[in-house]
């Protein structure tokens, strides 16, 4: 099968129905976003969000008071969050900055941030731990004195590997710009790295009033497998101390005897 576009590469429905598709998102993982912002408001602002995407953390941050500036690789994603804050209140669109910048290895003019988060799952889209650790480098660098560190992961589960040639449908969503209905399907999956990477093949098709097929379009996305003992060492080197430890969003501690899914991190930057 030849490759697709990697996946945020281009405007398209992944990005138009991004923000819709995130409602349903919330239900299966938990809302994330009642965490970050009080991670905000236990560190304080600046916040430094990586992978900011279409703004819909940064943009909540900025709506509760916080300075934050949000960094993505995806010109259609930033243009998306954009085109949201120029929705906003004059004084709130203010507070909030999207710039061009890879996560894995970055050097912006503000320092000082009191707050990085990197939300949903932003970390397992790096190619290898070694960018992980380079990025979490980046951070720290841009970290004032004992600032914060939140973000999430999920656990890829290579036992649930699709049969070749198996299609499995997610939640559909309705299009916010065109109004149709968008299906969503994971049309393939294959290990890479030794089996540490797990790529994905989504298919995303917007049906017209009679059920026909008015648009198809195929995107890959890879998730980085990153096991806890690994995320600990990992933030060790950079300078991070652990501070919280969660199965989920609401403080949940992790369950050795239980299989895991969800990852969230809380760490603060020790002292020099």
């Amino acid at each position: 099968m030849a490759s697709a576009p990697l996946f945020y590469s281009r405007p398209g429905l992944n990005i138009e129905t991004y923000d819709a598709r995130m409602v349903a998102d919330a239900v299966l993982f938990g809302d994330d976003l009642p965490f970050y912002l009080a991670a905000a408001r236990r560190f304080g602002g600046p916040v430094l969000e990586l992978g900011a995407g279409t703004g819909r953390i940064a943009l909540a941050l900025a709506e509760a008071g916080f300075p934050v500036v949000g960094i993505d690789t995806s010109p259609a994603m930033r243009a998306r969050a954009e085109a949201k804050r120029a929705r906003l209140a004059p004084e709130v669109a203010a507070r909030a900055r999207f710039v061009a910048a890879d996560m894995a290895g970055f050097a912006l003019r503000e320092r000082g941030f009191r707050l990085a988060i990197a939300p949903f799952r932003a970390f397992q889209l790096l190619a290898s731990l070694d960018s992980v650790g380079a990025s979490l480098g980046s951070v720290a660098g841009h970290l004032g004195p004992g600032g914060g560190l939140a973000f999430d992961l999920c656990d890829p589960r290579p036992e649930r590997l699709q049969a070749p040639g198996e299609a499995v449908e997610l939640p559909g969503v309705r299009n916010p710009v065109t109004g149709r209905f968008v299906r969503v399907l994971v049309v393939g999956q294959r290990l890479e790295a030794g089996g540490r990477r797990l790529v994905e093949r989504w298919r995303f098709v917007e049906d017209g009033p009679d059920g026909a097929a008015l648009r198809s379009e195929e995107e890959e996305v890879s998730f980085l497998a990153i096991a806890p003992p690994e995320v600990r060492a990992l933030l060790a080197a950079a300078g991070f101390a652990v501070e919280g430890e969660y199965a989920d969003f609401t403080g949940t501690p992790p369950d050795p005897s239980r299989p895991a899914h969800t990852q969230v991190w809380l760490a603060r930057k020790r002292a020099a």
